[in-house]
């Protein structure tokens, strides 16, 4: 089921990708570093490898021809880098739901509930006095009243609950989706040596620039739509899709239980499991915070810039096409690190031409 619904989505929906923040505290350049940010699959690391060292031949050649205009905007550049705060926010909900929604808003699939375009109510399950528009069965909503406030099994009143449990089912799924691409997420920013710090109330700043931060977002989304839930995201899944308890009321006709699951049926649905937040603005599969970013220069903009440069352009444009077939293959953490390497290699070959020690 998981693996169905998984591949329904990501087929149906990732025809067009959503787009998915200062400097970092640890250099890539130490090749145990880089090694952290290589996929586990040797052909790719091998050929990964293979194109940073090649980057870097590239940008001792590149630099030894520099002119001095190219040389100074590499440094105005870096400088720019150092000189960036952070002064972006952007909540967890925000940075996936959003994303979430363009995929849905594409091209609906039939596999899930389009819960962040048409969000579910009462009425979707048979559980609403709602004759008509403006119009109000007083008695069923005195006994759908009497019903919630008795915690009643929702059977009781004639309710959809097989329509109802595949709203927690979608509701799950995706809140452990967003759950999944944070986890993700906080390991490619932990691969690049990202300086990552957070807060007791989750708010996390990330010391990277806006652009190359949408980037590592959009790749951690990607991979959590189209690979397995893994570690606490799995067993969260797994314990409520496996819940097969009937539903009853608790407490109103808007809340209903489920074994483990409480969902609430609201314009902007929220859903609880085993003591956690699974959907809503409560949190993620548990995660609750938001990034604080920067809006300074990034590397990727970095190596934009240098492409019109007359002395580096055709380097930046060769890593320019390198890190777009890295993004068309789904290796956004790989782009992110060869336009970091890039540039970095540019700056500290063109530092020791100025200083006069060896190129190495």
């Amino acid at each position: 089921m998981r693996k169905t619904f998984t591949a329904s989505l990501f087929l149906c929906c990732m025809a067009v990708a959503a787009p998915v923040l200062g400097e970092p505290s640890v250099g890539v350049s130490e090749q145990s570093k880089e090694s952290r940010a290589f996929d586990k699959s040797d052909s790719r690391r091998k050929t990964l490898e293979q194109r940073l060292s090649e980057i870097k031949r590239q940008a001792d050649t590149t630099t030894q021809s520099m002119d001095k205009s190219t040389a100074d905007q590499l440094r105005r550049l870096h400088q720019a880098m150092q000189n960036r705060s952070i002064d972006i926010e952007i909540p967890l909900q925000s940075l996936f739901l959003d994303a979430l929604f363009k995929l849905e808003d594409q091209k609906p699939c039939s596999d899930y509930w389009p819960l962040i375009t048409s969000p579910a109510f009462p009425r979707d399950f048979g559980l609403s006095a709602e004759i008509k528009p403006g119009m109000i069965d007083q008695l069923k909503a005195q006994y759908l009243k009497e019903a919630a406030s008795s915690n009643a099994l929702i059977s009781s009143v004639a309710a959809d609950e097989d329509r109802l449990k595949y709203y927690i089912k979608s509701l799950s799924f995706y809140g452990c989706v967003i759950g999944q691409a944070f986890l993700y997420l906080q390991e490619d920013l932990f691969d690049l040596g990202v300086d990552v710090k957070g807060d007791s109330k989750g708010d996390i700043s990330a010391n990277l620039a806006f652009d190359d931060f949408m980037i590592l977002s959009e790749g951690a989304l990607k991979k959590a739509l189209s690979n397995d839930f893994e570690g606490p995201v799995k067993a969260l899944y797994d314990a409520i899709t496996r819940d097969n308890s009937g539903c009853r009321f608790d407490g109103q006709v808007e809340k209903i239980r489920c074994g483990c699951n409480i969902v609430t049926l609201t314009g902007q649905a929220q859903l609880r499991a085993l003591g956690r937040n699974v959907y809503g603005d409560g949190g993620y599969a548990g995660f609750v915070g938001k990034y604080r970013v920067s809006s300074g220069m990034s590397w990727q903009k970095a190596m934009e810039t240098l492409e019109s440069t007359t002395k580096a352009s055709r380097f930046a444009k060769e890593v320019s096409n390198s890190k777009e077939a890295l993004l068309a293959q789904g290796q956004n953490k790989e782009a992110v690190l060869l336009s970091k390497v890039a540039f970095e290699s540019l700056l500290d070959a063109q530092s020791r031409i100025s200083t006069g020690k060896p190129t190495m």
